[in-house]
């Protein structure tokens, strides 16, 4: 048996296996190379939109207490201790906050976010501070998208609007607008963003008196 030509043959096949064999391996390393930067890239993109998150809600927690100091000073000064609980309601929307100011675990007073799709722009946020008998003490905007020069009149840095919602409760008023026989003024030019914060506002006097902070998660 001839054997030098089937070893030709194999020492031909094994060199044309070595000359394809680096553009194989450099295909595989480009291929898993390609595949590890689009892993990272995703990881980065999701520890991005956490981070932003994170940032997002912290930032909106400094705001609702920057609020908070002027809507209720004396109640924020005073007490020692804030609980905080996240609800929806279908009345004042999802995802809302209310926080409870204590001292030596006696309630000194509430705050509570609260929303509105009734708006010229949704959605309107607005935040409101409580007695710990429920009555508002004072309300304003918190987050708007209404039209500036008009909509956000009813901000209390931009007019006395909110003022006529203080010391109310639900049963004070007819929780409307002049214009649709209701006990409170609207803003000339701004009549939807005017009565969707005083309709709002009923709402929210109405969702505080039945919620219950043992029915809640605390908020993150």
């Amino acid at each position: 048996m001839d054997t030098s030509n089937t070893e030709e043959k194999d020492k031909q096949n094994i060199d044309a296996q070595r000359q394809k064999s680096p553009w194989l391996r450099a295909f595989a390393a480009g291929l898993s190379l390609a595949v590890i930067t689009a892993l990272c890239m995703l990881l980065i993109v999701k520890s991005d939109e956490v981070t932003r998150d994170l940032i997002e809600y912290n930032q909106n927690e400094a705001k609702i207490m920057k609020v908070a100091g002027t809507l209720m000073p004396d109640v924020v000064k005073e007490s020692s201790e804030v609980k905080c609980a996240l609800f929806s309601d279908r009345r004042i929307g999802k995802n809302m906050h209310l926080y409870t100011f204590l001292k030596a675990n006696s309630v000194q007073g509430y705050l509570m976010t609260y929303s509105t799709d009734k708006g010229y722009a949704a959605p309107l946020i607005l935040i409101g501070a409580f007695t710990p008998d429920k009555t508002l003490i004072k309300n304003d905007v918190l987050i708007s998208n209404e039209t500036p020069g008009l909509g956000d009149k009813v901000m209390r840095r931009n007019s006395s609007f909110m003022d006529m919602f203080n010391g109310k409760k639900s049963e004070d008023a007819v929780w409307d607008v002049k214009k649709f026989n209701g006990d409170f003024d609207y803003i000339t030019g701004s009549t939807v963003t005017s009565r969707a914060v005083v309709m709002a506002t009923k709402e929210a006097l109405d969702t505080i008196k039945d919620l219950n902070l043992q029915e809640f998660k605390e908020c993150r």
